[in-house]
């Protein structure tokens, strides 16, 4: 619907995006890497996770490589205040016209579903040349 007026986050996520993406194609060669476990020092006093140990030593490993790292940690989801990422609603399976690059489900005010750090992760995402996961067991 042409008339749709869109959010403004929506609209300011879909700039950042575009941005990264010319970015992109300016960098060397950068890496996303995606911390997936849950603990972090904030959760479990005194304590880093060896997921993010690995992450550290991969970071190493790809600046060594003269290669650009940007680290996403998950676990931030578990200590940070207000930190969330709302679930897919699977557009797709109903209509897929209504799945698009970035989500426009989100932010969804009437269900106080807003600040999705999506957001910024699609943003991390396009810029990136490269991403490695690294998870517990």
């Amino acid at each position: 619907d042409p008339e749709y007026k869109l959010s403004v986050e929506w609209i300011d996520a879909k700039q950042r995006i575009d941005e990264a993406q010319r970015q992109w194609k300016q960098t060397h060669s950068r890496v996303l890497l995606v911390c997936g476990s849950a603990r972090n020092d904030g959760t479990c006093p005194g304590e880093m996770s060896k997921t993010y140990r690995l992450c550290e030593i991969a970071g190493d490993v790809l600046r060594q490589a003269d290669i650009e790292v940007d680290l996403l940690d998950l676990s931030l989801l578990t200590s940070e205040y207000g930190r969330k990422i709302h679930p897919c609603k699977g557009c797709a399976s109903t209509a897929m016209p209504l799945c698009h690059w970035p989500c426009s489900c989100y932010p969804n005010h009437s269900l106080n579903q807003a600040n999705d750090w999506m957001a910024e992760i699609y943003e991390r995402l396009t810029a990136a040349h490269g991403v490695i996961f690294i998870t517990p067991v």
